[in-house]
């Protein structure tokens, strides 16, 4: 009986006097969905374009800065919000152009350059441009007449090189 209480004592006591151990709480993992993931992002795009600046200088500087970046959307809503200040800008509207072709729309980057060529069709950098839309669209007619045009405007310009190997690569 003695050896009953004893044993019973150590029991107790050891289970009043053992520290219960402390279960670490593993930290509150949020799971998403890729839908949650595409609506912050989309969140995040739309709070950057409503904080987009409001003058035409502005936006062409913060254009060209996405633009470098590879931003295109972006860069195109800076350039399409400057040329709705002063659509005549016909360098913003090449820069609007490559951003449009940049972002899988190649006919609409072709309505861009053809304006600019249409308003002025000794723009260089426009015919330069529509000609490498042109032949991505495997239209070479087309681009062969743009580069031939680009060269006769600027035969020593900064496309030059790049027209020439253009010619050659299509059989020119």
């Amino acid at each position: 009986m003695i050896l009953g209480a004893v044993f019973l004592a150590v029991i107790v006591g050891y289970f009043v006097l053992k520290k219960p151990k402390v279960v670490p709480e593993s930290p509150a993992s949020e799971v998403t969905s890729p839908n949650d993931v595409a609506a912050r992002d989309m969140n995040e795009a739309m709070q950057m374009l409503e904080n987009l600046p409001t003058d035409y200088s502005s936006l062409i500087a913060l254009g060209n800065k996405y633009m470098d970046e590879r931003n295109y959307p972006v860069a195109a809503e800076c350039y399409q919000r400057a040329l709705a200040m002063n659509g005549d800008s016909l360098d913003v509207r090449v820069d609007y152009g490559a951003c449009l072709y940049e972002m899988g729309l190649p006919r609409r980057a072709i309505e861009e350059f053809r304006r600019v060529i249409e308003m002025n069709p000794s723009h260089t950098l426009a015919n330069f441009d529509v000609g490498v839309v042109y032949y991505d669209l495997n239209e070479i007619d087309s681009a062969r007449v743009y580069w031939q045009r680009y060269l006769t405007l600027d035969p020593n310009g900064k496309a030059a090189e790049a027209a020439h190997a253009l010619l050659e690569k299509i059989g020119e």
